[in-house]
């Protein structure tokens, strides 16, 4: 299993959290094959991102090298969706988070946190949601993807792309905005 996730290496992605589930989703669940490849900017080899540092001070400390791949970001991200089999974001705060509405676009199962908007966009049928403060939730959602019969995981990435041309089709688009065109006629 290649989870993906994206977003910059600071705070506000809660990354570190991440890292603490995933140390617990090696632990509970140790023979299942896993990766995470995450791709952000502000991805610098010098000692200027203090967070990012941390990020790789914990990877190391908790022998998750080969768990947990820090990438530095990419304009050919589409390929790197189309290689995962799912998408992650722990985020503590999202607007609208253009990078879950790619992922389900390109149509993975998103494991992303309830916050702000994430639940107009992944329900049960197509991922889930977990509460970003606690790595143990976070760990459970993912030990739940990873024990999913692939038939499932498959009818979650068929729910996602559905999911995507619904809300984002130009149709859709168009009539959204001649309503409001409309109101002020």
């Amino acid at each position: 299993i290649n989870f993906i996730g994206i977003g910059k290496y600071y705070y506000q992605k809660n990354i570190i959290n991440l890292i603490e589930a995933l140390k617990i989703v090696k632990k509970k669940a140790p023979d299942i094959n896993f990766n995470l490849e995450w791709f952000g900017d502000n991805f610098k080899r010098d000692q200027s991102n203090k967070y990012l540092n941390r990020i790789r001070s914990l990877i190391n400390k908790y022998s998750l090298n080969d768990v947990f791949i820090l990438n530095p970001a990419t304009q050919d991200i589409l390929d790197k969706y189309q290689r995962s089999s799912a998408f992650i974001l722990p985020s503590l705060y999202e607007g609208f988070p253009n990078v879950v509405c790619e992922a389900i676009a390109c149509g993975l199962p998103v494991l992303v946190s309830d916050v702000c908007d994430n639940s107009f966009f992944v329900d049960q049928s197509n991922g889930y949601l977990f509460n970003p403060n606690d790595p143990l939730d976070i760990a459970d959602k993912i030990i739940s993807f990873l024990h999913l019969e692939n038939k499932k995981k498959y009818l979650m990435s068929i729910n996602s792309r559905k999911k995507a041309e619904l809300i984002f089709s130009k149709e859709k688009y168009i009539n959204s905005h001649l309503k409001i065109i409309n109101k002020f006629k």
